[in-house]
């Protein structure tokens, strides 16, 4: 039994899920698992437009490759960057721009405007700010508990992932079926108000 606020008691947490029961660590994951699930529902679908465009298997992989080339070239001026400034604003803004991204998608397509190489440059762009971000947000996990809760949070934020994974291509396959691609960029864009508001708070 671990002691309250106001001397209340409490009784503890099991281990795996000891992260849980700080309430910013609560944000933080429930957000985070909600922006990572509208993640997948787009990176489900962006090979699939790429296809409707004309793109060939070929240029499929080409851009695969540009989205995840940053990680080669920016992932050490990222983990700086995560040292060096405040991890909070740099999450709001290189999520926030992310969101951007997002919404552009959605406009171009519905516009008819989208082409194969514009979707090879949104790849470079949403492949750059994720590598850009990544590291804050490791160290926003480490900040949200004390440290020994910090195995259980990591532990809990990989779980997200797969979850996110799991779900997220499912999700894509009904909004593709129902709205098409306009649906899936715009559900991106709104998940990452998930994160967004998580870290503000």
């Amino acid at each position: 039994v671990r002691s309250g606020r106001r001397g209340r008691a409490r009784p503890a947490a099991p281990g795996a899920l000891a992260a849980l029961r700080h309430p910013r660590f609560r944000r933080y994951s429930a957000g985070v698992l909600f922006s990572l699930t509208g993640n997948w529902v787009e990176a489900a679908a962006f090979g699939y437009v790429v296809l409707l465009l004309g793109g060939s298997a070929a240029t499929l992989g080409l851009i695969g490759f540009l989205n995840t080339i940053p990680n080669l070239i920016l992932g050490l001026p990222a983990g700086a960057l995560a040292d060096r400034y405040d991890r909070r604003k740099l999450i709001l803004l290189f999520q926030g721009l992310n969101a951007l991204v997002a919404v552009a998608l959605a406009v171009l397509w519905q516009l008819d405007l989208l082409t194969v190489p514009l979707m090879g440059a949104i790849a470079v762009v949403g492949g750059s700010l994720g590598t850009l971000s990544f590291p804050a947000f490791q160290g926003m996990l480490a900040a949200s508990v004390p440290r020994e809760d910090l195995e259980s949070a990591v532990a809990i934020n990989s779980l997200s992932l797969q979850v996110a994974r799991f779900f997220g291509p499912a999700i894509a396959g009904v909004l593709l079926a129902q709205g098409g691609p306009t649906w899936v960029f715009g559900v991106n864009a709104v998940s990452f108000l998930g994160v967004l508001v998580a870290v503000a708070l």
